[in-house]
């Protein structure tokens, strides 16, 4: 898989979390060495790959830069999603210069979106803008452009797509942080990867090439309730 289709898979699921914080109220306790960082460059991606499967939920965010498509322009988006697997997706993506949307999905085909002005009239039209602005309306797969993201939703707890871009046999980069987080490098031909030193050895970033695209992850296995919003329309309802 090359680094492009892997970011644009994650893109068009991309979203913020919108719920409320998850965990107990006390301090989290604190995860003791993993000794990966001594580890060969293969050993240390079989470790992340089996802490990550069978993962509950995760948090992610990050910033993607996408190339045009025959549906949708060239874009910047940041974002900012909670996955839970198979199929639940929450949040939101902002698209550089044109607007943002929320989106919600719970079965992987039918996605809730909310967005702005700005971004109905980038991916659609001024008179989209005037009719969905705002608006929660509920999308399908079959709706073109948009509905890619509805049909692309069930791939994308698979994380496993992100390690391989590391290769079989990265080579090992230096100790570092990334958000407060200990991590040891993975330099392979796709992408640099970021694996915890302490606790379980989860994926934390992934960074393709030189520029500042990059994806991390948090509150692995954290519970997350996501459920549909009240009072959307199908947008085939909006003419």
């Amino acid at each position: 898989m090359s680094d492009v289709s892997a970011w644009r898979r994650l893109l068009v699921a991309a979203v913020v979390c919108a719920a409320a914080a998850c965990g107990t109220t006390g301090p989290p306790p604190t995860p003791t060495p993993n000794g990966i960082q001594s580890e060969t460059g293969a050993k240390i991606l079989q470790a992340a790959t089996v802490a990550i499967k069978g993962f509950t939920s995760v948090h992610m965010k990050g910033l993607v830069t996408t190339k045009a498509s025959a549906t949708s322009p060239a874009a910047s988006i940041e974002l900012d999603l909670e996955i839970v697997p198979p199929h639940k997706l929450l949040g939101t993506m902002a698209v550089a210069g044109s607007g943002s949307v929320q989106i919600i999905t719970v079965d992987g085909s039918t996605v809730a979106m909310t967005g702005d002005n700005a971004f109905w009239t980038t991916f659609g039209s001024a008179k989209a803008a005037a009719l969905l602005g705002g608006r929660c309306v509920l999308v399908g797969p079959s709706v073109p452009g948009v509905g890619e993201i509805s049909s692309s939703v069930a791939h994308d707890a698979d994380l496993s797509a992100l390690l391989a871009l590391a290769g079989a046999a990265p080579t090992v980069g230096t100790l570092s942080t990334v958000d407060g987080q200990d991590v040891i490098g993975l330099i392979g031909l796709g992408a640099e990867i970021d694996i915890a030193t302490h606790g379980p050895a989860y994926l934390v970033r992934v960074k393709p090439g030189a520029g500042t695209d990059h994806l991390d992850f948090d509150r692995w296995n954290a519970f997350t309730a996501i459920g549909m919003p009240a009072g959307c329309q199908d947008i085939s309802q909006f003419h």
